[in-house]
């Protein structure tokens, strides 16, 4: 005979402890693989920062090396390097005879505007003569063409390099208290001022 008090399987109360138990089991395994996930990850990072790191410190030192091997003993008798800096100019001087002849009505209007900046550059920036044609050239300054800048160069009046150099390098002595074989590495640098070395070297003899 069939016994009609056997409960469905889904009302019996220990089968439910049982899918629980499961349940909770199949969380756990979850978060814990996630948390291993985001310790891997985490783990990755931090070797990939501290390689960084070990890449800026080769790359520093590398740069200090560099520094290093760029400081040279200036000499008040040796302008030796006067004919390299000439020659590497970027400047056309040989035309500027022939451009000083010209007058100023026959200039264009981006001429005559190059001219007054680079007027500015020379006698209130105390700039070089390279440094004003790298500024009035570049895409970040007067963006001027080269043939305006060198017409521009060539028709200042009345600059004497020596005293800009002098001036620069003054004002390096008074505002960031250099040393004269910084403030002549400075002065002489394509990165820098851009005087050439009998400039510089007029500049540092004559610092007060």
């Amino acid at each position: 005979m069939q016994n009609n008090n056997v409960k469905p399987w889904y009302k019996l109360w220990w089968v439910w402890v049982i899918i629980s138990a499961f349940f909770f089991l199949f969380l756990i395994c979850i978060i814990g693989s996630s948390a291993s996930s985001d310790t891997s990850t985490d783990s990755a990072d931090t070797t990939q920062v501290s390689k960084d790191d070990d890449s800026d410190s080769d790359s520093s030192k590398d740069d200090d090396d560099s520094d290093s091997n760029d400081t040279s003993d200036y000499d008040s008798n040796d302008e030796s390097t006067d004919t390299n800096d000439d020659s590497s100019s970027t400047i056309d001087d040989s035309s500027s005879d022939t451009n000083s002849d010209d007058s100023d009505s026959d200039a264009t209007t981006d001429q005559q505007s190059a001219l007054q900046q680079a007027d500015y550059y020379a006698n209130d920036a105390n700039m070089s003569k390279a440094k004003i044609y790298d500024q009035l050239t570049s895409s970040y300054g007067g963006n001027f063409s080269s043939s305006d800048a060198n017409y521009a160069i060539n028709h200042l009046d009345g600059v004497d390099w020596n005293q800009n150099a002098l001036a620069t390098a003054q004002k390096y002595v008074d505002d960031y208290h250099m040393s004269k074989s910084e403030i002549y590495n400075q002065l002489t640098s394509s990165y820098g001022e851009q005087f050439t070395a009998s400039q510089a070297q007029y500049a540092i003899n004559n610092l007060n």
